[in-house]
């Protein structure tokens, strides 16, 4: 999985380890993260949304207890990652690229 980094909120929440997960039987991927604040406490119950550049098909998942997301059955393609919750920022990270056949660490 790859690192992947927005900010949310006044001091900045982190989606850590996003990554496309590509197996030889499936050519989707499955964007998996977990959402923190600057001090590494997780941020339960914001939506990650990821949006897929050339189509404009969105899909999302909501945060867990430990703040962990998976979004999973994307077509390979860039994507703009966003992070939202009430009372907070809504922020977006562009050319999040997942590609058939990748697998990115």
């Amino acid at each position: 999985m790859s690192t992947k980094t927005i900010r949310l909120s006044r001091l900045a929440v982190l989606l850590l380890a996003s990554g496309a997960s590509l197996y030889a039987q499936e050519s989707r991927a499955t964007i998996n993260g977990r959402v923190m604040d600057p001090s590494g406490a997780t941020v339960p119950g914001a939506e990650v949304r990821a949006i897929n550049e050339q189509t404009n098909v969105a899909a999302s998942a909501k945060t867990n207890d430990a703040g962990n997301f998976s979004i999973p059955l994307l077509l390979p393609g860039t994507y703009k990652l966003s992070v939202d919750l009430a009372g907070f920022k809504k922020t977006e990270k562009p050319d999040n690229s997942y590609n058939q056949g990748e697998r990115s660490n």
